[in-house]
C-alpha cells in the first residue's frame, strides 16, 4: 500500500528561505513542491522520507533563487490492484459506497465493484 520512490529533482531556494538551516528549507521546498499531489503511474506523495544526496547550491541569474539538485524518497500511496484496504462506510448511495481510511475520506466505490453477495 505504501512505497518509497526514488526521485531527483531541483530544488530552488527563494531568498526568503536563507535565514533557514539548508536541509530544513530544502525539505520544506520538497514537501511543498510534492506532498499531497497525484503522480499518474506512480501515486499518492504523502511526504518526505530521506535526503539521499544533495549539490552544491549555485545562484540563479538574475532571480537569486539557490539551485540544488537533489537526489530523495518519498513516502507514496499506491495500492495494487486486487489490494484489500481496510475502511469504514461514510455514507452510501444508489450508486455505491463512500468509504473513508485513517488519511483518506474520498473513496468511492460503484456498487457494481463490490463482492459478490453485497447487498443495499
Amino acid at each position: 500500500m505504501f512505497i518509497l520512490t526514488k526521485i531527483a529533482d531541483l530544488v530552488q531556494i527563494a531568498p526568503g528561505d536563507f535565514g533557514k538551516l539548508s536541509h530544513i528549507a530544502i525539505e520544506d521546498n520538497i514537501n511543498a513542491k510534492y506532498a499531497n499531489k497525484v503522480v499518474q503511474k506512480i501515486g499518492l506523495f504523502i511526504c518526505l522520507w530521506d535526503i539521499l544526496w544533495t549539490s552544491e547550491g549555485l545562484i540563479g541569474h538574475g532571480d537569486g533563487l539557490v539551485n540544488v539538485n537533489v537526489e530523495f524518497r518519498m513516502v507514496v500511496f499506491r495500492p495494487f490492484k486486487g489490494e484489500i484496504l481496510a475502511a469504514r462506510i461514510a455514507s452510501q448511495t444508489r450508486d455505491g459506497i463512500n468509504l473513508a481510511t485513517d488519511f483518506f475520506h474520498d473513496i468511492f466505490v460503484p456498487w457494481n465493484e463490490l463482492p459478490d453477495g453485497t447487498e443495499l
